[in-house]
């Protein structure tokens, strides 16, 4: 039970954890090797109906039921984005009853324009990627003459009508959750250069927070040692001022103005404690050059 003895003992074991980050949650799943599993369990406690893999594009569609829709995507987004993460498989939240009204209003556009259409027709446009009405109506009078064998003047009634039907279905039926709309959400892994970068920005905000709590310290010269990539108040207190001058562009006289604010505040707070980043890099690896 490794999900078990990561929380302990009536959750004491994650609960210090929980503590340590200032009671930041911490849902605890089993890893898979196959993706569409580990997907399911990222998503957790919503319960997945379907999941169709496209190994091509690395992405999933995930089918749940209405009821857990919302948990499924969380609040602004944020389940989707951290499973996406967590996969790493770009992933397409659907709702089941609203898949279900795109695929019998495709049939329906479909069967207006194709002689004699069947599921035969629909199964094309699967393969095609093509699952719900939006999709359908944006995608080229070219390649829907193809697929379907029709007129370029069939084509192009075809994709206006599935345009209006997308519209009704969306105005109709889409409750909206947290920003999102119950029809879908879709969410795509960050790139490590994007969490790079979002680790830096994250940084360089704690730098300037840090210098803006200390007295008669104001926001250009918290900016110019947060950006010289200053993160530790006991650095700028033994630092020669001219070099931080040099380094942050400030005049000597506000640089030492901050050295004394510092000195101030590290009495005052006893217990403070820096943090460069060293301490905090991602994987103990990220830094950030001057």
């Amino acid at each position: 039970d490794p999900v078990g003895a990561c929380v302990g003992m009536k959750g004491v074991r994650i609960q210090a954890i929980v503590t340590e980050l200032n009671g930041e949650r911490i849902d605890v799943i089993p890893w898979e090797s196959d993706p569409a599993v580990m997907v399911c369990n990222a998503l957790s406690p919503a319960v997945v109906n379907k999941v169709i893999v496209d190994e091509e594009n690395n992405s999933m569609e995930v089918v749940v039921s209405e009821e857990h829709l919302s948990l499924a995507i969380g609040k602004r987004g944020q389940n989707v984005r951290l499973a996406a993460q967590l996969t790493g498989w770009a992933l397409d939240i659907r709702g089941e009853i609203s898949l279900a009204k795109h695929m019998e209003g495709i049939k329906e556009v479909i069967s207006e324009y194709v002689e004699g259409s069947g599921d035969m027709h629909i199964t094309i446009l699967k393969n095609e990627g093509i699952k719900t009405l939006e999709e359908l109506s944006q995608i080229s009078v070219r390649n829907v003459v193809r697929l379907l064998n029709l007129s370029e003047e069939a084509a192009e009634g075809l994709i206006e009508q599935a345009r209006i039907q997308a519209e009704h279905i969306s105005q109709d039926g889409a409750e909206a959750i947290d920003g999102y709309t119950s029809n879908e959400v879709t969410a795509s892994p960050i790139s490590d250069q994007v969490r790079k970068q979002e680790f830096i920005n994250r940084k360089k905000e704690e730098r300037f927070a840090l210098f803006m709590a200390l007295d008669g310290v104001g926001e250009a010269t918290a900016q110019a040692f947060s950006e010289a990539g200053y993160g530790a108040l006991g650095d700028i207190i033994v630092e020669n001022s001219e070099e931080i001058a040099n380094r942050t562009g400030l005049p000597i006289v506000v640089v030492k103005t901050v050295q004394k604010a510092a000195e101030n505040y590290m009495l005052k707070h006893p217990l403070h404690k820096d943090k460069s980043e060293d301490e905090d890099g991602d994987d103990g690896s990220t830094t950030e050059s001057e």
